[in-house]
């Protein structure tokens, strides 16, 4: 049975391979609130002792003045995170949310607290803790929300275990990669793919885990035409099984963990205070000992990062557009859990299995309504139904936010 296939909602949800690798867990996990972080958004945190931070080319865009709605592409530029922002991340770095008495912020924080209280560490004073057993992020995107988009979070900063969630970082990073051997192609005039290994592999300087560009792009046999430039047919084998340890594990490999690295911290799916999307194992086929950043799980996961990410791929801004989509055809099996609720849309998507582990991540369109949603979850074998209701409930509140009048939450 494949990850991606469904379950009645009363079954027991399928458990994939990496049931077998014990994850590894931070020693003492800590929730922060983005108010206490000290940088403004798009200055770039110094990075740890190890980190190399290679440039990578992508094709920024924002928000339109004159139009709602709308973006702006600019001209291709160096990665950086002040590009980057969602639209939900302020001048000074916090988070945007709507707490007014119908806010999406305030309904969400009214819903955990009395609907799903099990799931928390203080049921008698129910703010998010580092001891829950759940993490929210819902972003609203539907109609000119796509650029102003409404975060919502339970605890979306508190870093988590992810099981296979992380491996939508690797299909990121293979398609950032092929955009900066195309552009240094570009940039140094160089027609011979020989030529073009050699310079790349100086450029990035990695001294381990090098990006294997003969096995992902038979680059040796490209001859000068950029857009030739692409992936092997055994590369998009892999993006067609990245919901499985084998595929995902080789995907995370022939790229390379520190080229990886770059990628997330770069784009700001991964902050030192913040945390975010990292990974030091490849799902069975090897951990990363070199990692410089510590304190992270193996497969390093927040709500807030996961629903940056399919937040800027409904936006067309992880890399390109032409990239953004493909990789949203790449997550249109990337899986959902047996508890998920069917019908609501999905359109990209990545779960996340392992032991009590249960997470559902995803891009939804359905009609007019268009979100995101991360629930990252440690759910026990009896909570199976509440699991389904608790998505259930975070896609009414998205219905009712764009109600007019907005009812009370």
């Amino acid at each position: 049975m494949y990850l991606y296939d469904r379950q009645p909602s009363n079954a027991t949800p399928y458990i994939d391979a990496s049931s077998f690798t014990q994850p590894t867990l931070p020693r003492s996990p800590v929730w922060r609130h983005r108010a206490g972080y000290p940088q403004a958004f798009g200055e770039a945190p110094a990075a740890p002792k190890g980190l190399l931070l290679p440039n990578h080319f992508h094709t920024p865009k924002q928000p339109d003045p004159a139009t709602p709605g709308r973006f702006v592409t600019g001209a291709l530029t160096t990665l950086n995170v002040a590009n980057m922002n969602p639209g939900f991340i302020d001048a000074s770095d916090q988070l945007i949310t709507d707490t007014s008495s119908t806010g999406l912020q305030t309904c969400l924080q009214k819903l955990i607290a009395t609907r799903f209280p099990h799931y928390l560490a203080n049921k008698q004073n129910p703010v998010p803790s580092a001891n829950d057993r759940v993490r929210v992020a819902l972003v609203d995107l539907t109609g000119d929300k796509i650029t102003r988009p409404d975060l919502a979070g339970w605890g979306s900063t508190a870093a988590m275990y992810g099981a296979s969630v992380p491996k939508i970082l690797a299909v990121y990073a293979a398609h950032q990669l092929r955009a900066d051997l195309r552009q240094l192609a570009l940039s140094l005039g160089l027609s011979d793919g020989k030529a073009l290994e050699k310079a790349a592999l100086n450029h990035w300087q990695f001294k381990s885990h090098l990006p294997n560009l003969v096995w992902l792009f038979d680059i040796r046999n490209w001859s000068g035409n950029t857009t030739a430039l692409d992936f092997t047919a055994a590369a998009q084998r892999l993006f067609q099984g990245i919901s499985h340890n084998a595929e995902a594990g080789e995907l995370i490999i022939r790229v390379g963990f520190p080229y990886l690295a770059s990628v997330t911290w770069q784009s700001g799916l991964f902050h030192p205070t913040r945390g975010g999307l990292w990974l030091t194992s490849s799902y069975g086929r090897g951990e990363w000992g070199g990692n410089p950043v510590k304190g992270v799980n193996s497969a390093n996961v927040t709500a807030l990062a996961v629903a940056t990410y399919f937040t800027l791929l409904a936006q067309g801004r992880l890399v390109n557009d032409a990239s953004s989509g493909e990789i949203i055809t790449t997550l249109r099996t990337g899986c959902t859990t047996s508890l998920f609720p069917s019908g609501l849309g999905v359109v990209a998507a990545k779960c996340g299995i392992w032991s009590d582990y249960l997470h559902d991540c995803a891009l939804i369109v359905r009609g007019g309504i268009r979100y995101v949603v991360a629930g990252l979850t440690r759910t026990r074998g009896g909570e199976y139904a509440k699991y389904t209701q608790l998505f259930q409930e975070l896609d009414q509140l998205i219905v009712r936010n764009n109600q007019s009048p907005k009812p009370s939450c």
